[in-house]
């Protein structure tokens, strides 16, 4: 058991291994991940924890087994093939999986918007986790991708009614979004994902950081998406995912346009 601390920042992030240690060059991208989420969130108002507590396995069946005997699945959740955080176990749970530095920056959302906002929004909570896992984190400063598989899967079903298929997500409750997830066609976390990359793409880290704000204190999320995305939007979310290309997939050469920080626009 060890602690990683990356010192960039006044408080630095630290992680407490519970398990298996990151490589050298996976706590690098960690570590750039989770100061760039807390300097986010900070700028915004929000107040993230600086600490997070993770267990990562060296194999599949270790990690199945600790889950088995250490998860709670009756709020309709299924268990997870590569990683989960743990509210009760205040512990991110992984394995070595191919994409676990990805993974590790999903699950590490949950931990970090937790610790100010309780009880988010399940579509929002797992949005943004979507959201910032397809973001690459391999330098210092993030590339602003969209998520490959689900920009896949929404090329797939960009029929006329996918705007209103997107933002039937906020009707969700978090039971429904967990018995929708493995869903044919748009699951939800699909949709909870194109919503929440549309919403960073044209407002930013501003847009998320109103958005948040304005969840936790109640209002509804129609409300709040109408102030910042005034218009028709079932029929702007159609046209954007119409128009965005695939990012370059990240196995091979990476050389996407960077976009200023906390104000990226891959459209505009």
């Amino acid at each position: 058991m060890a602690w990683l601390a990356w010192g960039a920042f006044a408080q630095p992030v630290q992680i407490l291994e519970l398990g298996e240690p990151l490589t050298p060059e996976e706590q690098t991208y960690v570590l750039n991940g989770l100061n760039w989420m807390i300097q986010i969130y900070e700028e915004q108002g929000l107040h993230p924890r600086h600490d997070l507590r993770a267990r990562l396995f060296s194999s599949y069946p270790e990690f199945s087994n600790y889950q088995l005997s250490h998860r709670n699945f009756n709020d309709g959740s299924k268990p997870s093939p590569t990683a989960y955080y743990s509210i009760g176990g205040d512990e991110l749970v992984t394995w070595r999986t191919r994409t676990l530095k990805s993974l590790f920056i999903h699950e590490a959302q949950h931990a970090l918007l937790r610790s100010d906002f309780p009880h988010p929004p399940k579509w929002a909570n797992e949005g943004i986790s979507e959201c910032f896992e397809g973001f690459d984190f391999t330098q210092g400063d993030p590339l602003f991708l969209p998520q490959r598989p689900r920009l896949r899967k929404v090329k797939r079903y960009l029929t006329s009614d996918f705007g209103h298929q997107v933002l039937s997500v906020l009707d969700l409750s978090d039971r429904e979004f967990n018995q929708t997830a493995t869903d044919r066609g748009l699951d939800s976390y699909t949709r909870a994902w194109a919503l929440i990359f549309y919403l960073w793409s044209k407002t930013g880290s501003r847009g998320l950081g109103e958005l948040l704000r304005g969840l936790k204190q109640g209002e509804p999320a129609q409300d709040i998406l109408s102030r910042l995305l005034p218009g028709d939007l079932e029929a702007e979310l159609l046209t954007f995912y119409l128009q965005l290309e695939l990012p370059p997939d990240r196995s091979g050469p990476i050389s996407p346009p960077r976009w200023p920080k906390g104000n990226p626009s891959p459209t505009e």
